[in-house]
């Protein structure tokens, strides 16, 4: 499996992760300000979630592409 691969589906984690922790901390600042309560933010629920993210996606990345590897390429496109 090449290194090109790994990285671009790291970089797909990071950004997907990235993108949810923002979306999740605009949120819950827009009903804190809402409600008139002072928002709480820690951030170990926020790094563990894109921890959790960054796992998930490469197992749901990686898996297929090892799968795949072991195929030959006449075998691969038999199976389409």
């Amino acid at each position: 499996m090449s290194l090109l691969f790994l990285v671009e589906s790291t970089l797909l984690c990071v950004l997907g992760a990235a993108v949810g922790a923002a979306l999740g901390v605009s949120v819950t600042l827009g009903y804190a300000a809402l409600q008139h309560i002072p928002p709480v933010l820690p951030a170990s629920p926020i790094l563990a979630a894109f921890a959790g993210s960054l796992l998930v996606g490469l197992a749901a990345d990686v898996y297929p592409a090892l799968r795949a590897a072991r195929l030959s390429p006449s075998a691969a496109l038999r199976n389409t």
